[in-house]
């Protein structure tokens, strides 16, 4: 019987976790936070057994866990679960800065291959139809990220548009842009330019931004990022022949979006398969986006 940890409960996607984890067959849960009203939510929704401390849910023997909490705890949390030789996948975001990301990369080098932390967009069908389709060399892709910030101004969840606590709009949202060109285009991007503006919300951060990234192949990709609207994702890539454009959607949300695809993924962690998205890479991701947010606020 496959058992999963969850170690925090910061932000939603955690709790679509787990009902994709039972969808998948998944009978036992095991869940740690100490965010009392997130943890009563997650108490009404799923069957789970609670415990108070990442050595208490370690203790109750789960196969993965999946550490879902602010970017300044996360990395303590990550280093517990490695140590314990347990499986661990992260939802992002889990550095806020250079610091932090250099910190975790200390953490996490020594365990190739048991951590994993990535967009579940990565997984999308879509973006896996899209590179699938093309035929010779990308020369530009582009990825379109619509996320309303409204739930990150929230009392409880304003710490995500908070750029010292939660990385800003640019870095909780952008990542999945960095994610979705660095699915069909490679490892390897490094920022060239970002800007940023506020046009909807009072934000700390930001709702609006753009940024250019370069692969070392000559390959460029450029993000387009909406913090306002209805929630859309889309990734368009150029060779020269052809022009390909998918929207990540379909009937199901929770596979057009990855959910699926990306905790079957975890599952086989769980089961002694290596992390689908290699550390180094997920590394390189984080840091292009941090140096977006970088670029455009100063």
């Amino acid at each position: 019987m496959m058992r999963i940890g969850f170690a925090g409960l910061a932000h939603s996607h955690p709790f679509t976790d787990a009902g994709v984890a039972r969808s998948e067959g998944v009978e036992d849960i095991v869940v740690c936070s100490t965010e009392p009203d997130r943890l009563a939510m997650f108490q009404q929704q799923y069957d789970c057994h609670v415990v108070h401390s990442l050595a208490e849910l370690l203790a109750a023997g789960p196969d993965v866990v999946i550490v879902t909490a602010r970017p300044g705890k996360a990395t303590a949390l990550i280093e517990g679960v490695l140590a314990a030789g347990v499986p661990c996948f992260a939802n992002k975001v889990v550095a806020a800065n250079e610091v932090q990301l250099e910190e975790l990369d200390r953490v996490v080098s020594g365990h190739p291959g048991r951590f994993c932390t990535s967009s579940v967009l990565r997984f999308s069908p879509a973006v896996v139809e899209l590179k699938a389709q093309l035929s010779e060399p990308a020369l530009l892709v582009r990825a379109t990220v619509r996320h309303d910030i409204s739930a990150f101004l929230r009392p409880e969840r304003a710490w995500q548009d908070d750029p010292q606590q939660g990385g800003g709009t640019l870095v909780s949202v952008g990542l999945h842009g960095v994610e979705l060109l660095d699915a069909v285009l490679g490892e390897g991007a490094r920022t060239v330019s970002a800007l940023r503006a506020s046009h909807v919300h009072p934000t700390n951060s930001e709702d609006t931004g753009a940024v250019l990234l370069r692969w070392p192949t000559g390959a460029l990709g450029s993000i387009e990022l909406v913090g306002a609207g209805t929630e859309h994702y889309a990734i368009s890539a150029q060779t020269a022949t052809q022009e390909l454009h998918h929207a990540l959607a379909g009937p199901d949300k929770l596979t057009a979006l990855g959910y699926r695809d990306a905790m079957r993924a975890i599952l086989r962690m769980a089961e002694g398969e290596p992390a689908p998205v290699p550390w180094q890479r997920s590394r390189e991701v984080l840091r292009a986006v941090l140096e977006a947010a970088k670029l455009a606020r100063s």
